[in-house]
């Protein structure tokens, strides 16, 4: 039998002042409940997918959450039709979005579009990012959106921008987290749709980028960005030979 559906009435909110990390206490709570999420309006040691990449934001300028649920309920299989977690998280988050904007009569000029495997960009600039960890059976999706910031100060990995600078407005953390938990609630296809929506939303999709494949710290490889395929890899055109990677770490160009 498949697993039931979640609705958004499903998820218990824990909403914090501040905290080390939305992850580990969601890590604490999936033991305890089903399915939820924990929202901080600051939080001190946010991390992020690479070993020394943190996220930071001011108190009260983004969303800095994390959801967690059952991984039957998810329908993180690839095998099982659904886009792998980080990439079915990104197409949540980026519809989550896309409804706010539409809602307010805004739009996101530069675009939104999904930086594999864990960021949804705007232009070249980084909107927001991605963490999926497992615990147990659950899995842990944590988001950092970039709200209400007007500017960024330096010393980032990559240039950042927020919804306010892109829209000339932004949600509060609050109303987007419920517009992401309905779309993390809506029930899943047994179909490939996720796979054509996503690479009409990829980032970087026929340009020239250079990939350095597992943690990112081997040789890289260069070529043009061809898409991603059914098992969410992403495929690099590299000398007239496509080549599939499932980790890494993707670079626009070839510097």
């Amino acid at each position: 039998m498949a697993p039931a559906n979640n609705t958004t009435e499903d998820f218990i909110r824990i909403a914090l002042a501040s905290t080390t990390s939305t992850m580990d206490d969601a890590r604490r709570q999936a033991a305890i409940h089903p399915c939820g999420a924990v929202r901080a309006d600051y939080q001190s040691a946010g991390r992020g997918r690479l070993a020394g990449r943190s996220w930071s934001s001011e108190t009260g300028q983004g969303l800095s959450c994390t959801v967690w649920m059952s991984r039957d309920r998810f329908g993180s299989s690839a095998g099982q039709g659904g886009a792998p977690p980080p990439l079915a998280a990104g197409l949540a988050l980026r519809r989550a979005l896309l409804r706010w904007a539409a809602g307010e009569g805004r739009h996101f000029p530069s675009g939104l579009s999904i930086k594999w495997p864990n960021d949804l960009l705007c232009g070249d600039r980084k909107l927001a990012g991605i963490l999926c960890e497992g615990a147990g059976q659950a899995l842990l999706l944590g988001f950092g959106v970039n709200l209400a910031q007007r500017s960024f100060g330096g010393g980032y990995a990559s240039a950042p921008c927020s919804v306010l600078l892109e829209c000339g407005a932004a949600p509060d953390s609050g109303e987007l987290l419920e517009l992401l938990l309905a779309e993390l609630a809506r029930p899943r296809a047994e179909s490939p749709s996720w796979l054509d929506e996503i690479n009409g939303a990829l980032a970087w999709k026929g340009r020239d980028v250079r990939f350095c494949p597992g943690l990112g710290a081997g040789p890289s490889v260069q070529g043009i960005l061809n898409g991603i395929d059914a098992s969410g890899a992403i495929v690099i055109l590299v000398d007239g030979a496509e080549l599939a990677y499932v980790s890494g770490e993707l670079r626009l160009g070839s510097y």
